[in-house]
């Protein structure tokens, strides 16, 4: 419950900075304007300019809302295809590290094969990932 508190607070002190910083954005157009227009006139640009961006910010809420930003897969992508094309891509890398430092390689899979062999905990954390279910009995 305080996490929320804390979260809530937290987000009205960003939104009463945002609209302190949006007052001073209407300001300083407001005087830049005033140099090159009568002040009623850069009045109303500035607030022209403050209209437009709500108007941008509610309609990306609105399509946020409805959902236009959703993904649509129009069939789902094959179960093993990228998984493999991932698989292919870490092993070139892991290839590329084991030529340019072998002596490591071999120290770091020891060092890998003593703790699965070690810690229960890690065997079956694998064998549960790999889909064996549990630790295979001995």
């Amino acid at each position: 419950m305080a996490r929320i508190g804390f979260a809530i607070a937290a987000m009205m002190v960003a939104l009463i900075a945002s609209v302190t910083a949006l007052v001073f954005l209407a300001v300083t157009t407001f005087l830049a304007l005033r140099q090159d227009l009568s002040p009623p006139m850069a009045a109303l640009a500035t607030s022209a300019c403050a209209l437009l961006f709500a108007a941008i910010v509610a309609l990306i809420g609105w399509l946020v809302w409805r959902g236009a930003f959703r993904t649509r897969a129009s069939r789902p992508a094959p179960p093993g295809g990228v998984a493999a094309a991932l698989g292919e891509i870490v092993g070139r890398e892991y290839l590329a590290m084991a030529k340019a430092a072998p002596g490591r390689t071999v120290g770091i899979a020891l060092v890998a094969g003593f703790v699965v062999g070690a810690v229960p905990e890690v065997r079956r954390a694998l064998a549960k990932l790999m889909g064996m279910g549990s630790e295979p009995k001995p």
